[in-house]
């Protein structure tokens, strides 16, 4: 258990996008799930090259606070977790997104842990990539604004 305590924050499902192309009128959905032993904060990026998107609330999603509720459901794997619904049309923090190849990343940390609150060291993910930067490639096509998705392999 004193292992569990100093774990921090994982990301539980793959990123997704809900579609391959994404719909600048209405937005996609990014979808990841957190779950979280320790506290409730955490910080989250969601970046393309290394900038931040918006969503559609015109939330930057650059080393954004949220709160993880308390599970709410006895199975629950671990005491915090919260799965996440963004709607994105293509913002950026700096603008518009440029035409070309693009890769999403998402990473998550503790907002109380120095050591642990540094991008180079975001939470693992349940997948087999122990870089623990969950990651969606995709590419800006025609018309002009539409973007075309993929997962990476």
């Amino acid at each position: 258990m004193a292992a569990s305590k100093n774990l921090p924050p994982l990301i539980r499902t793959q990123l997704t996008l809900s579609a391959s192309v994404i719909n600048t009128e209405t937005g996609n959905i990014i979808f990841f799930k957190i779950i979280k032993n320790r506290t409730a904060a955490v910080k989250i990026s969601l970046v393309v090259d290394g900038v931040a998107i918006k969503d559609v609330n015109n939330n930057a999603w650059d080393k954004k606070s949220e709160i993880i509720p308390r599970a709410q459901n006895s199975d629950a794997e671990l005491p915090y977790e919260k799965e996440f619904s963004v709607i994105w049309k293509g913002e950026m923090s700096s603008g518009q997104l440029a035409d070309g190849p693009h890769t999403l990343k998402l990473k998550v940390w503790d907002t109380d842990n120095p050591s642990g609150s540094e991008p180079g060291n975001p939470a693992p993910t349940n997948s087999s990539d122990p870089s623990g930067i969950a990651s969606v490639d995709f590419l800006d096509i025609y018309p002009p604004g539409v973007l075309c998705a993929y997962l990476a392999a």
